[in-house]
């Protein structure tokens, strides 16, 4: 669903774009209703800031605004039914991805250790994760889909266990 909507005020112009789950809005010091013209540009920026992680909250150690559990709009595609979840090398499942099946890893591989950003786990299952190997160190359930793991947690899984 794709809505723009122009307000004019007396105290400005506003513009509320909705696009997915994206909301921008804008104020500009007149009721001009030239001073934006190009929605699909504002949609764009809109789109792009909702898929990227923010800076400033990660300076500042926080992890952005998103949900462990993000929910789960469709299952990871699965080419094998054991497949239990899907783990990503960069956020927003960019990069080389590796499935992975019901059960326990001890140490998840020279190539994949401290390497995951983001996960897909099938719907009903459970992907614990380990700071270390034979898991040991911090621990976290993962479950849905789950585009950015946060700064605690990229590129810091070493073991795992996954079970539906």
């Amino acid at each position: 669903m794709h809505t723009q909507t122009k307000r004019h005020t007396n105290k400005g112009m506003f513009l509320v774009s909705l696009s997915g789950l994206a909301l921008l809005a804008l104020s500009t010091s007149a009721c001009d209703p030239g001073a934006v013209d190009d929605f699909d540009e504002i949609d764009e920026r809109a789109a792009f800031e909702d898929e990227v992680p923010d800076e400033f909250a990660l300076a500042q150690g926080e992890e952005p605004e998103q949900s462990m559990h993000d929910g789960v709009v469709d299952d990871p595609p699965l080419e094998h039914p054991g497949i239990c979840a899907t783990v990503y090398e960069h956020y927003h499942y960019g990069g080389d991805h590796r499935d992975i099946s019901g059960g326990d890893t001890s140490y998840i591989g020279g190539p994949w250790n401290d390497k995951v950003s983001s996960v897909k786990v099938r719907s009903g299952c459970a992907l614990n994760v380990y700071e270390h190997a034979n898991y040991e160190g911090k621990h976290k359930t993962l479950a849905g889909r789950v585009r950015w793991i946060g700064s605690g947690w990229n590129d810091r899984i070493s073991s795992y266990t996954c079970s539906c």
